[in-house]
């Protein structure tokens, strides 16, 4: 009885991994197909990314929250202002509804989709959080930096006209997780070799690797 057959085909030799969607700490090259946004019952705004990677579509939900429940700007407010001007974008206009396939199983979700915002490239340096709530571990995709396709140029670096890359190029060197709450590296290791069990909340989309056909469809 044979315990494990090669496979040669393409998808099982091809440098890099075998993962189409981003679930470890990296800086990722990516095309935002849209941006939306969601508020709370505190009035909380938070900006959420749909996005294709390698080929694969995928949400980045909760990418930058603007406000805390006390009504007070939230520090990723900042943050989500320097990826706009890394997206070479001046000003935001009021978002418009529209469906984006973001729901349970990747189900149509009505949302307030920005329009500035469609098959932009952008890089995103993201960082895996791992914590628990209620005895759970959560994994959470935290974007901490934000480049220009092009050149990887922050947004210091765009307005001050300076030399791009530079700071990509630091940032990319220092790479690592977040854990909170009591957490170990060693837990979350243990935790993933065992393919993120039950216990887990998981962040990762339902398998897919067909990017969509159509743009999101603009409701009157």
């Amino acid at each position: 009885m044979s315990f494990f057959k090669v496979q040669t085909d393409e998808e099982n030799v091809k440098d890099g991994g075998n993962s189409n969607y981003i679930s470890s700490t990296g800086m990722y090259d990516v095309t935002i197909e849209a941006m939306w946004v969601e508020t709370n019952d505190k009035g909380a705004r938070v900006i959420g990314l749909l996005i294709t990677y390698n080929d694969t579509l995928q949400p980045l939900f909760s990418a930058f929250r603007l406000d805390n429940n006390d009504g007070s700007a939230n520090f990723e407010q900042q943050a989500f202002n320097k990826f706009l001007i890394t997206l070479g974008i001046d000003e935001l206009e009021e978002p418009a509804v529209a469906d984006l396939p973001i729901g349970k199983g990747k189900t149509d979700k009505e949302v307030l989709v920005f329009n500035e915002v469609e098959d932009t490239p952008a890089t995103l340096k993201v960082v895996m959080e791992y914590g628990k709530y209620n005895g759970r571990i959560q994994e959470r995709k935290k974007i901490k930096g934000t480049y220009r396709y092009s050149d990887k140029a922050t947004a210091q670096e765009i307005v001050n006209n300076a030399e791009t890359g530079k700071q990509y190029e630091k940032d990319a060197e220092k790479l690592g997780d977040i854990y909170k709450d009591g957490v170990t590296e060693e837990e979350i290791q243990e935790w993933i070799k065992n393919g993120r069990n039950s216990n887990a909340i998981s962040s990762a989309p339902s398998n897919t690797s067909d990017k969509p056909k159509r743009k999101f469809g603009k409701k009157e």
